[in-house]
């Protein structure tokens, strides 16, 4: 069986918005887990909006967790969709059921 993590951005737009992550089987997630938590160190989460570019610590560290999804068996998944349409999904009975 496969699992996906999977993050939107964009569903405030009038166009189109993005949906993006990652999917693999239950042993690639709990190696990326361990490593991801290895390698963030103190750090207990990641928003790259929250990120201070300038600091070039970010730099490292983002060179540090990058190949961590590849190298733990994770397959990069993205795709465009309209905004309206991702939005009406999740209007359905199915969807909220889900």
């Amino acid at each position: 069986m496969l699992f996906a993590y999977l993050d939107e951005s964009g569903i405030e737009s009038d166009g189109s918005m993005f949906i993006a992550g990652h999917v693999g089987s239950a042993e690639s997630w709990f190696l990326f887990d361990e490593e991801w938590k290895a390698a963030m160190g103190e750090r207990v989460s990641l928003h790259m909006k929250d990120l201070n570019w300038k600091n070039p610590e970010v730099k490292v560290l983002l060179d540090l967790l990058g190949p961590i999804p590849e190298s733990c068996g994770l397959t990069r998944v993205l795709t465009s969709v309209k905004a309206a349409d991702y939005a009406d999904l999740g209007r359905t009975s199915a969807r909220k059921k889900f």
